[in-house]
């Protein structure tokens, strides 16, 4: 499978994308299986911002970064690291 990397950090997959944000996992000793959402040019800061059909989880706070729920985190990672083959 192919992913699109993050603009930054290319040892980061975007895994969802919109119009105004990205879902990217994070992949380094520290932050692995993490997932963060960010805003594109920060053109939208706050999910009240964003229309119905751009939230899809449930979304939390924390030090002023928005993750997603670790349950939902969870299930997706198992999801993606099913289709990576390990060398």
């Amino acid at each position: 499978m192919n992913y699109k990397t993050h603009p930054t950090y290319p040892n980061q997959i975007i895994l969802f994308e919109t119009d105004h944000w990205f879902i990217a996992l994070w992949e380094n000793q520290y932050y692995l299986g993490r997932a963060s959402i960010e805003y594109k040019d920060l053109s939208k800061r706050h999910l009240s911002e964003l229309t119905e059909d751009e939230v899809f989880a449930h979304h939390y706070d924390k030090t002023k970064e928005k993750y997603v729920d670790k349950q939902f985190l969870i299930v997706l990672r198992d999801k993606k690291l099913s289709h990576w083959e390990i060398a």
